[in-house]
C-alpha cells in the first residue's frame, strides 16, 4: 500500500492516480490531504504538492489536475533517458523533472481534442495537431514510461514494496467494412459497379466479378475461414467489428438483414468475439447508433458491449457519451487513420474521463498503434517495411508490459503477402507471450 498526499483531492487527480497505480503499476494506494496522517504513517509515501513535507518521494505539482476549466496549456518539454517529457520544470527538490500526473492526464483524457482545432475531411482531430506528433513521441507510449519512472522511484526508496511487473498482452482485432467484394450486394449495386469498371477500362475486374458471381472463383474478401484457422493455430480469439449501417457513401457492407450476413456473424462468433462497427454518421446521431447496436444484438441474441467507430470517427466527447448511452462498455477507436502511433500515448487500456462533466466513466478505452490501411494507403509501406515497424512496436510494448492491439480488415488478405505478414506478427507475439504455436 502506498500513501499519497496532496493539498486538494479532485476528480482529475483521483482518476489519474487510479490509472497510474491501479491500471499500470498494479499497486494499491490511499490518498489524503491530512498532513498529520501523512507524516505519522509508516507506509511508502509520495507527496504531490508544491514543496516536500519530509523525506518522502516528492513530485512537484502543476495546476492542471486542480483546475476545472478546459483551456490551452503552456507546456514545457525536455528529455529524460531518451523519453520526451511534457509538463517539465526545473524545481530541484522534485524527484522527477516534470509532473507525470498532469502529463498523463493531459494525454489519456485527450485534453487537446477538447480545444478548438482544425479537423480533417472526416471531422476527425488531425494527428498533425497533436503534441505527440509535434514533439516527436507519437510512436512511443510515453504514458507507460512515465509510470515506470514513478515505479523506479519507489523501487529505489522502498525496496521492500512489492511492485509487480506487467506482462505483454496481445489483442488482434478486425473491422468488417465489406464482408464480400462481389457477392450478396444485390443486382443494382453489381450493375453499376460493372458500368464503373467499363468506364474505367477495368475489364479484368469485370471478368473476376462475373467469375465470382458464377461461383467459379471465391470472393476475394471472403477471408473468414483463413482467419479462423490462423487464430486457432496460435490459440488466439480475435475481436471482429461488423458494420451494419444502412448503405451510403461511406457504408457499403451487405445489408444487415440478409441471411448470409446473419449466418456469417453467428459463425464467426464461434471463434471470435463480436462487436459493433458503428457507421459513418453515428458519432453525431445517437438514435442511429442505437439502431445498429440493436441489429447486432438481435443477430447474436445477446447484448453487444464492444465497438469501434467506422473511419475512426471519434469526436470528443460526444462519440463516447453516445456509446455509453447505448450500453457500450469497451471501445477500440483510440488511434489515428493517417499515422501510426499512440493517439493517447499509451498501450494500456484506460477509462474515458469526461473533462466537461469532470467525471470518470465506465467506458474502457483500448488504444491501438496501427492499422493495416495506414501502412498500405496512407504511408505506402510495403510488407517488409511494415513488419519492421510493427516489430518495433511489439518490442517496445513488451518492454513496458502493455497491450498490443492490431487493426486489420478482412479484405487486406486478398494479397498473400499480407497473409504472410500477419502470420509473422502472430509468430512474434507468440514469442513475447511465451507461447508456442499450436
Amino acid at each position: 500500500m502506498i500513501l499519497i498526499y496532496t493539498d486538494k483531492i479532485t476528480n482529475r487527480l483521483a482518476y489519474t492516480l487510479d490509472t497510474v497505480f491501479k491500471g499500470i503499476l498494479r499497486s494499491d494506494y490511499k490518498i489524503t490531504s491530512d498532513k498529520i496522517i501523512f507524516q505519522h504513517s509508516d507506509l511508502p509515501k509520495l507527496s504531490y504538492t508544491n514543496t516536500p513535507i519530509a523525506d518522502e518521494i516528492f513530485i512537484k505539482s502543476s495546476t492542471l489536475l486542480f483546475e476545472k476549466d478546459i483551456e490551452p496549456q503552456t507546456i514545457q518539454t525536455r528529455d529524460l533517458n531518451g523519453i520526451r517529457l511534457i509538463f517539465a520544470h526545473d524545481f530541484l527538490q522534485s524527484n522527477l523533472p516534470f509532473d507525470p500526473f498532469a502529463a498523463i492526464f493531459y494525454l489519456i483524457s485527450r485534453y487537446e481534442e477538447y480545444l478548438p482545432s482544425k479537423k480533417d475531411q472526416h471531422g476527425r482531430f488531425d494527428a498533425l495537431n497533436s503534441i505527440a506528433y509535434k514533439e516527436g513521441f507519437l510512436e512511443t507510449p510515453v504514458v507507460d514510461y512515465y509510470a515506470l519512472f514513478i515505479r523506479q522511484l519507489f523501487i529505489e526508496k522502498y525496496p521492500e514494496l512489492p511492485l509487480p511487473k506487467r506482462k505483454f498482452r496481445f489483442t488482434p482485432t478486425f473491422d468488417i467494412d465489406n464482408a464480400f467484394a462481389y457477392l450478396h450486394k444485390g443486382f443494382w449495386r453489381g450493375f453499376f459497379a460493372i458500368i464503373k469498371n467499363v468506364l474505367s477500362l477495368e475489364f479484368k475486374a469485370i471478368g473476376k466479378r462475373i467469375s465470382v458471381l458464377n461461383r467459379k472463383q471465391k470472393d476475394p474478401y471472403d477471408s473468414f475461414e483463413w482467419m479462423k484457422d490462423i487464430h486457432k493455430k496460435y490459440k488466439l480469439r480475435p475481436i471482429l467489428f461488423f458494420l451494419l449501417g444502412d448503405y451510403g457513401k461511406f457504408d457499403k457492407n451487405i445489408p444487415h438483414d440478409k441471411e448470409i450476413m446473419n449466418e456469417l456473424i453467428n459463425d464467426c462468433s464461434g471463434w471470435a468475439d463480436i462487436g459493433i462497427h458503428p457507421s459513418y454518421h453515428t458519432p453525431l446521431l445517437p438514435n442511429k447508433l442505437k439502431g445498429e447496436i440493436k441489429r447486432l444484438n438481435l443477430i447474436l441474441n445477446q447484448i453487444t458491449t464492444r465497438s469501434r467507430q467506422h473511419f475512426l470517427r471519434l469526436m470528443m466527447p460526444t462519440a463516447y457519451r453516445n456509446l455509453l448511452q447505448s450500453s457500450i462498455l469497451e471501445d477500440y477507436t483510440m488511434g489515428y487513420a493517417p499515422l501510426i502511433g499512440f493517439r493517447a500515448s499509451t498501450c494500456t487500456p484506460f477509462y474515458f474521463f469526461d473533462i466537461e462533466k469532470d467525471e470518470r466513466s465506465l467506458l474502457k478505452i483500448h488504444p491501438f498503434c496501427f492499422m493495416d490501411s495506414t501502412l498500405m494507403y496512407y504511408m505506402m509501406k510495403d510488407e517488409k517495411v511494415a513488419l519492421e515497424k510493427i516489430t518495433q512496436f511489439i518490442e517496445e510494448i513488451d518492454y513496458v508490459g502493455g497491450t498490443f492491439v492490431t487493426l486489420f480488415h478482412n479484405e487486406t488478405f486478398v494479397k498473400q503477402e499480407w497473409k504472410n505478414l500477419y502470420e509473422n506478427i502472430l509468430k512474434q507475439t507468440a514469442t513475447h507471450l511465451g507461447e508456442e504455436e499450436a
